[in-house]
């Protein structure tokens, strides 16, 4: 650990984000962003392609203050130089490429300037118990805190676990069923394991806000402008529109699961076209159709692991140096979670079945052994159900998070019902 950082007076000034524009690194990115008081610099180190694809992304960020380097994460010359006076590093690489972190940190262990490094975890414990160090999702993120806990010498290391999102454990999938999940739309639910809790985080979905002109709208409003009134996508399941006014203006707001990539190119607020939509409300007053559209501005709401980050930024006395973090929103059964879904539905649902723990292991080693892309989730709702996630106390309270501040079972579960 770096004896300079004297962590009841040390607080992040300049911050470096690796893999800003992923999965997770967008939600702590835009949570970093948008953190109050600010945080002074803030950097993604992103690669040429990363920036020319994901640019409108990057630029709505640019507005917020962020400053983006461009470089290859494994040319050393090129990271050295992009941690030139930062002071704290947060790397969100996916999962196939955390292995790029050992230079990473090697390299910050170089610098004069790094203090503090988060390694990509948000995610399960894999340190849990013994038996944690077998499991294969594990391998890439224990051979990063092997390399932390014997070579890195110059600064202090965190990892912060948020254990399963609940997002990602509602999710039934096709083929894979024995693993669990919950369909809203289809009223269908596989129940996993004897009701072992589960300690949760959350992903709330994607919001693309669209702001029009009120001479540039592809709709009107009730004359008491309130959001009374939804749109439902025909392409894609998953989104939702409502709308209502806004300091003056239409404001058009999409909902939606999809990865932008995949929902942009065809989303009716990006293009001068209704022909996607369909009215799944009561009928405004009127509706108005005219044809100059801007495209929308993409937003995010702050997911629970963005927030985690930030507060663990806030209070580094609350992180000793290699220590692991625990945060969690909720702890939950599966068959709470059902419950949750059939209050806010029509009642009880039609098509539930319960998975043994024994199908979900016997699905797991089918998967591996056959190269299966769906292994590593099988493993960890596996994991997730044998018990995995289960603290006498988290550091949700150590780093300043209440409970006001997480979601709930409700509010995701909601979410999951109006998105299905």
């Amino acid at each position: 650990m770096d004896p300079t950082m004297d962590d009841t007076t040390f607080r992040p000034s300049s911050i470096l984000i690796f893999g800003a524009t992923g999965q997770i690194g967008r939600y702590i990115t835009e949570a970093i962003l948008t953190a109050n008081p600010p945080f002074g610099s803030v950097a993604a180190f992103t690669s040429p392609t990363t920036a020319s694809s994901k640019a409108e992304l990057l630029a709505g960020w640019a507005e917020k203050g962020l400053r983006v380097i461009q470089g290859d994460v494994q040319a050393g010359p090129e990271v050295l130089k992009a941690y030139e006076g930062v002071d704290t590093v947060i790397s969100c690489l996916g999962r196939n490429v955390l292995l790029h972190q050992v230079e990473l940190l090697r390299w910050a262990d170089s610098s004069p300037s790094v203090k503090w490094f988060f390694p990509s975890e948000y995610g399960t414990d894999i340190e849990y118990c013994d038996k944690s160090r077998d499991e294969r999702p594990h391998q890439m993120k224990l051979a990063v805190r092997k390399f932390v806990a014997e070579e890195v010498k110059a600064f202090q290391v965190t990892y912060l676990v948020t254990g399963p999102y609940a997002d990602m454990f509602f999710h039934l999938k096709e083929g894979v069923e024995d693993a669990g999940g919950f369909d809203a739309r289809r009223q269908k639910a596989v129940v996993i394991g004897d009701s072992m809790p589960v300690g949760f985080t959350t992903m709330p979905e994607l919001v693309f806000s669209a702001f029009y002109s009120p001479f540039s709208s592809v709709s009107h409003y009730t004359d008491a402008g309130i959001f009374a009134h939804g749109w439902k996508c025909q392409k894609f399941s998953s989104c939702q529109f409502s709308w209502g006014t806004k300091k003056g203006r239409l404001h058009i707001v999409i909902f939606t699961q999809e990865p932008p990539p995949h929902f942009l190119p065809n989303c009716p607020a990006a293009v001068p076209s209704t022909q996607h939509l369909v009215l799944i409300s009561p009928p405004p007053t009127r509706i108005v159709f005219l044809s100059s559209i801007r495209p929308p501005v993409l937003t995010y709401p702050h997911h629970s692991v963005g927030k985690g980050v930030v507060a663990a930024l806030r209070h580094p006395e609350a992180c000793p140096d290699r220590k692991a973090i625990k945060m969690q929103s909720f702890v939950v059964t599966p068959r709470e979670i059902l419950g949750a879904f059939e209050d806010l539905t029509a009642g009880a649902w039609a098509h539930v079945r319960y998975s043994t723990l024994d199908q979900v292991r016997e699905l797991e080693r089918r998967l591996w052994k056959e190269g299966s892309p769906d292994a590593t989730v099988v493993t960890l709702k596996r994991i997730w159900a044998e018990g995995g996630t289960l603290y006498e106390k988290t550091d949700n309270e150590a780093i300043g998070l209440g409970e006001k501040d997480m979601e709930s079972l409700k509010d995701v579960v909601g979410r999951a019902v109006k998105g299905g």
